[in-house]
């Protein structure tokens, strides 16, 4: 009897004191870039949407997807350790990003996507090469 208490405490103890065995925690990092979408149509006054955070080389829904908008651009005050310069983004109009919705923005080039209001429900924002 005293060794199956010794026993399973022991193992108790290793099993708590183990690498392999214990949970282990990682922490991951999402860089992102902020994007705003006009909702105005056409020659009407700019009504820009509060910057919404994509992660890079992921595809992120846009919140209350579909949304309507006339062009999409990169928050040029969007914190970062890259350069924006070297950001390029696609809209979709599908959550899946298979129906391109615009053609490539970046900081110097919004995409422009209708005189009217166009479906927008995905972005996909990548990291380019620089003209280092």
């Amino acid at each position: 009897m005293f060794s199956t208490s010794f026993l399973t405490l022991l193992l108790a103890s290793l099993s708590s004191a183990s690498p392999l065995l214990s949970p282990r925690t990682t922490t991951t990092t999402t860089t992102t870039v902020s994007i705003s979408y006009d909702s105005a149509p056409g020659m009407s006054p700019a009504n820009w949407s509060a910057p919404v955070a994509i992660p890079l080389a992921n595809l992120a829904v846009l919140p209350g997807a579909p949304v309507s908008a006339s062009s999409l651009r990169i928050d040029n005050t969007t914190t970062t350790d890259f350069d924006l310069a070297n950001v390029e983004c696609r809209a979709y109009k599908d959550e899946a990003g298979v129906q391109p919705g615009s053609a490539p923005f970046t900081l110097a080039q919004e995409a422009l996507l209708s005189t009217n209001l166009g479906s927008v429900s995905s972005v996909l924002c990548y990291l380019t090469e620089g003209d280092d």
